[in-house]
């Protein structure tokens, strides 16, 4: 098994074409004869071609302007069934919604499906490049926000903000945005692994960058 791929939008969806979300999960102890860190999920098929497999992370949630459910990340050790898999650990979950995983409040929501390198969520559980659930400002961009993006493209644009988000290469990217003390947008990028050809689009689409999280 390779260590990454560049499919950052793998299939989510269920036999019937619909949304698959995740249902429920295990944290810290045991329940219905499973054990922790055992994540389910309704209308999924993983471990199926295309699909979530072993070595694939799982981002839990939707980014993307009035969503604001985006709770993290967590990486499949092993796929029992089409609806349930094994996680290598909780530390990559993040987001004030999530301080307790026990009281599952991240619970039926949909998720994107990557091949990134698995390592990058241990750089998110470092806070290096962690999403915190930033609501952000009445502006364009957020006002804080961190996250490891997918980049297939250069991620130019036409206007001042869009260009701030320009990247110098492809691949797999950590980004952090910020405003400075004159209130002004920095963003500051990172490439991680460069590689052509990251799948961003399509039946999984993945986090979109930039990706404008104000409500």
């Amino acid at each position: 098994m390779a260590l990454w791929g560049n499919n950052d939008s793998k299939n989510t969806k269920g036999t019937d074409g619909g949304v698959g979300l995740v249902t429920n999960f295990n944290y810290n102890g045991t329940a219905h004869g499973y054990g922790k860190l055992t994540l389910f999920g309704s209308n999924t098929q993983w471990g199926e071609t295309g699909h979530a497999d072993e070595g694939d992370v799982i981002r839990i949630g939707r980014r993307g302007a009035g969503i604001n459910k985006y709770f993290g990340d967590v990486v499949v050790v092993s796929v029992a069934t089409t609806e349930r898999c094994t996680v290598a650990s909780s530390e990559s979950l993040v987001g004030a919604g999530v301080t307790s995983l026990a009281d599952s409040k991240f619970l039926g929501t949909s998720f994107t499906v990557s091949q990134m390198p698995v390592w990058c969520t241990q750089i998110l559980q470092g806070d290096r490049f962690r999403n915190s659930n930033s609501t952000g400002t009445a502006t364009a961009a957020p006002d804080s926000d961190s996250l490891v993006y997918g980049i297939g493209t250069d991620s130019s644009g036409t206007n001042a903000v869009t260009n701030q988000y320009h990247t110098s290469g492809e691949g797999w990217v950590g980004v952090t945005t910020y405003t400075d003390t004159d209130g002004n947008l920095r963003v500051k990028k990172e490439i991680f692994v460069a590689m052509s050809g990251i799948a961003t689009s399509g039946i999984g689409t993945g986090i979109p960058y930039p990706t404008n999280i104000t409500s």
